[in-house]
C-alpha cells in the first residue's frame, strides 16, 4: 500500500512562483500540483482529490476571479478553500474576491501569513471531512441495519452472509474511497482452538473473499468475563497497540498492514486496514456496530436496541464535532434534548416522537461548523457582517445533514428551531403551525438552555430568572415568540427543566 495521502494543494501561478511555492509546500507535507490554465485546473479537479486552491489574480492570460467563480459554483468542488494572491492590495481586488466566494486574498509576498492561512483552511476542511463522514456513517448503519431487518428471517439464519454484507458496505471499492479501508480480515471462531480466516478484497468491481492457508494466531479466544475490545491505531502513532505489531506477521503472505480499526470478540473478529487516511474513533464505531448487528441479529429485539445505540452514538458525534469551535461547551446539547423531551412527552406527541426528538435535537446547531470559530467565540457584540453570517447557520445545517428520512426530525429542528411563532425569526420568517412541531420545540429548550448558561456578553441566568424571561419576556425574548401549547407545556413542567439542568450541569 502507498503512504497515505498528503495534502493536495493545487497551484495556478506564473512557472515562477508556483516552482517557488512546490518547493516550500513539498518541505511542508504538502503535494503541490501546478497547473498553467484555468481549464487545465478544472480538469484536474475532476481528476481527484484536492485539499486547498492557490490562485495568482495578476495573471494577464487567466481571470482568477472568474475561475474561482466557477469553482465556487460547482456543488462537488465549492467546499474546497480558495487563496487568491496578489502583488498589491486593491479595494476592488478585496470586493470581487469575497464576490466569487475566495476564503482570502493575500499579498504574494507574504509567505509566512500565506502557509498559516493555508494550514488553518485544511484543518477546517478537515473538521469538515469529518463532519461530513460522520454523517455518511449515520446514513450507511441505518440503511445497513434496514436492509438486515428486512431480509431477517427467524427460520433461517446465515452468520457468514450477514458478515459478507458488512464488508460489502465496508470495503473500498475504487481508489478514490480513500475513507473506506482496502482490505478486511475477518476471522470466525468454531471451536475452542480454531479459528477460520477470510481475506476481502474489492477488485475487477466484485468483492473477492479468499480463505487464507496461513493460519493467523492473532487472537486468543477471550476470557468469559472480557468485553468486546475495539482498537485502532495508524502507523504514525506512538505508542502502537500490540495488535499493529501481531499483524506484520502478515508481510509473509503479502499483505503490509499501515492502519486499522481492529474489532475482537470471542466469535468473530473484524480487521478493516489501510484506508486511504489514518483512521479515528468514528471509524472504530462503524466497525464496531455493523459487527455488533451480525452477533446479534438471531435476537430482532437486541439487534434493533444495538442499531439505534450506534445510530444515538454517531448522531452525537456529529454534533459534538460541530459544537467543537463554539462556546457552548460541556452538556448543552444533551440538555436541549432532554427539555425536548420533555415537552413533547407532554405535549402526548407519543413515545417515539419522544426519543426522535430526544435524539436528534443534538443536530440543531451542527451548521455552526461552518462559521468562523472567531465569531462564535467573540466575547463582544458581533457586527452587523458576523450576525447575518451566523443566522445562515440553519440553512448550512439543514444542508450537512441532507433529506434522508431517518434524520427528517434532526432536519426540521437544524432548519427552523431559530423560526418564531410570530414570524419574526429566521432563516424563513415562517410563522404559527408552518413551522414544524420539533422546531418549536426546541426553540424554547434552546432558549432555556441559553438563558442558564454564561456566556461572554451575558452572566448565567437562575432557573427562575429563566423561566420569567420566558413566560413574561424582557424586552428581547418575548412570550410571542414561541408556540402557545408548547410555553403551556414549559410552565407544567418547569420543574423537570430545572431537575434536568442540574443533572446536565
Amino acid at each position: 500500500m502507498a503512504s497515505l495521502a498528503k495534502p493536495q494543494i493545487l497551484l495556478v501561478l506564473s512557472d515562477r512562483e508556483a516552482t517557488l511555492w512546490e518547493r516550500t509546500l513539498n518541505q511542508h507535507g504538502y503535494e503541490a500540483i501546478s497547473v498553467t490554465s484555468g481549464d487545465a485546473a478544472l480538469q484536474r479537479l475532476e481528476e481527484g482529490k484536492i485539499d486547498l486552491i492557490m490562485l495568482d489574480i495578476a495573471r494577464p492570460d487567466l481571470d482568477s476571479f472568474e475561475l474561482c467563480k466557477s469553482i465556487k459554483m460547482n456543488e462537488r468542488f465549492q467546499k474546497i478553500p480558495v487563496i487568491m494572491l496578489t502583488g498589491e492590495m486593491k479595494k476592488k481586488d478585496r470586493i470581487k474576491s469575497i464576490r466569487v466566494g475566495a476564503e482570502d486574498l493575500l499579498l504574494k509576498d507574504e509567505n509566512e501569513e500565506i502557509m498559516e492561512r493555508l494550514k488553518m483552511l485544511i484543518a477546517v476542511k478537515v473538521r469538515i471531512d469529518r463532519l461530513q463522514e460522520s454523517l455518511r456513517n449515520i446514513v450507511l448503519l441505518s440503511t445497513f441495519a434496514g436492509e438486515l431487518l428486512s431480509r431477517f428471517d427467524t427460520w433461517y439464519f446465515e452468520f457468514e452472509e450477514n458478515i459478507d454484507a458488512i464488508v460489502q458496505r465496508l470495503i473500498r471499492k475504487n481508489v478514490d474511497m480513500l475513507d473506506q479501508p482496502s482490505l478486511v480480515l475477518v476471522g470466525i471462531f468454531e471451536s475452542s482452538v480454531q479459528w477460520r480466516w477470510y481475506q476481502y478484497e474489492y477488485l475487477f468491481h466484485e468483492l473477492i473473499k479468499i480463505p487464507l492457508q496461513q493460519e493467523l494466531d492473532l487472537i486468543k479466544p477471550l476470557p468469559e468475563d472480557l468485553p468486546v475490545k475495539v482498537v485502532i491505531f495508524n502507523e504514525v502513532d506512538s505508542p502502537k497497540p500490540k495488535i499493529f505489531y501481531d499483524l506484520q506477521s502478515l508481510k509473509t503472505v503479502n499483505i503490509h498492514v499501515k492502519n486499522g480499526v481492529c474489532y475482537l470478540s470471542k466469535e468473530i473478529c473484524l480487521f478493516a486496514l489501510n484506508y486511504g487516511r489514518n483512521v479515528y474513533p468514528h471509524d472504530a464505531a462503524v466497525l464496531e456496530n455493523m459487527a455488533v448487528n451480525a452477533r446479534f441479529l438471531r435476537s430482532l429485539a437486541c439487534q434493533i436496541k444495538e442499531t439505534e445505540n450506534a445510530f444515538a452514538y454517531t448522531v452525537h458525534a456529529l454534533a459534538r464535532a460541530a459544537e467543537a469551535n463554539d462556546e457552548d461547551t460541556g452538556n448543552h446539547i444533551v440538555r436541549v434534548g432532554e427539555f425536548s423531551a420533555i415537552l413533547a412527552e407532554r405535549l402526548l406527541l407519543g413515545r417515539k416522537f419522544v426519543e426522535q426528538i430526544r435524539l436528534q435535537a443534538v443536530l440543531h446547531d451542527v451548521g455552526k461548523v461552518y462559521i468562523a470559530p472567531a465569531i462564535l467565540r467573540k466575547r463582544e457584540k458581533l457586527s452587523a457582517e458576523e450576525w447575518l453570517e451566523v443566522r445562515k447557520h440553519p440553512v448550512y445545517g439543514a444542508n450537512i445533514i441532507g433529506d434522508h428520512p431517518r434524520l427528517r426530525v434532526g432536519y426540521n429542528i437544524a432548519l427552523n428551531h431559530h423560526e418564531r411563532w410570530d414570524g419574526t425569526g429566521y432563516p424563513r420568517g415562517l410563522r404559527g403551525e408552518s413551522i414544524p412541531i420539533e422546531a418549536r420545540i426546541v426553540n424554547l429548550a434552546d432558549q432555556y438552555d441559553a438563558l442558564r448558561m454564561a456566556r461572554g456578553h451575558k452572566p448565567a441566568y437562575s432557573h427562575e430568572e429563566a423561566y420569567e424571561v420566558l413566560t413574561k419576556g424582557d424586552g428581547r425574548t418575548l412570550p410571542g415568540h414561541f408556540d402557545p401549547q408548547v410555553l403551556t407545556a414549559f410552565r407544567e413542567v418547569a420543574a423537570l427543566f430545572a431537575e434536568t439542568y442540574e443533572k446536565w450541569r
